[in-house]
């Protein structure tokens, strides 16, 4: 593994707590201090997956584990949903040196969060993947949702340093702290 895989990697380590804690904000839910979907309330909950943008190769996509697919199973009565997300900041990951969630924050330009209907990731296919390196090791089942196929955005609201975009088949009532 190269130097610059690692920061990537460390960088996608640290980021995902920065971008839940402003998904937990904009849509007025807290974040989950158990194992499960990154988001809950009273009567939903939302796994929350942001890429980088731009990125090198010029698409977006996601990782989702398998595993989590069960999190809507766990949870029989709240409402599940896909928090799909970009995110621009304003330098590459790669000269980042901080760790600090306040400083992270202040390095991000703006934000879109695509709510989806939990069951727009069964379109995907799961695959196997499996590796090593010195420093680590993973066996993991995976699906990669694209940007491209997002549902179409219903209604879009502003929010503090972003957009939260509720597509189709979402109902806005659980998401009534946006208007």
């Amino acid at each position: 593994m190269t130097v610059k895989q690692n920061k990537a990697r460390y960088f996608n380590s640290i980021m995902p707590g920065v971008n839940h804690k402003w998904a937990a904000k904009a849509l007025n839910m807290q974040i989950n201090p158990d194992a499960g979907p990154d988001l809950i309330d009273s009567n939903k909950i939302v796994e929350i997956k942001f890429a980088v943008t731009p990125n090198k190769k010029n698409h977006i996509k996601w990782t989702v584990l398998e595993h989590q697919l069960s999190y809507e199973k766990k949870h029989p009565n709240k409402k599940a949903f896909w928090g799909i997300g970009t995110y621009h900041i304003k330098q590459p990951p790669s000269t980042i040196k901080t760790k600090d969630p306040k400083e992270l924050e202040s390095l991000v330009i703006s934000r879109e969060l695509f709510i989806v209907n939990w069951n727009w990731i069964n379109q995907f296919t799961s695959y196997h993947n499996q590796g090593e390196t010195q420093q680590s090791k993973w066996d993991h089942n995976l699906r990669h949702p694209k940007k491209t196929l997002l549902p179409s955005v219903m209604e879009t609201y502003k929010v503090k340093k972003g957009l939260i975009h509720l597509t189709e088949n979402v109902d806005k009532n659980y998401f009534l702290c946006l208007e």
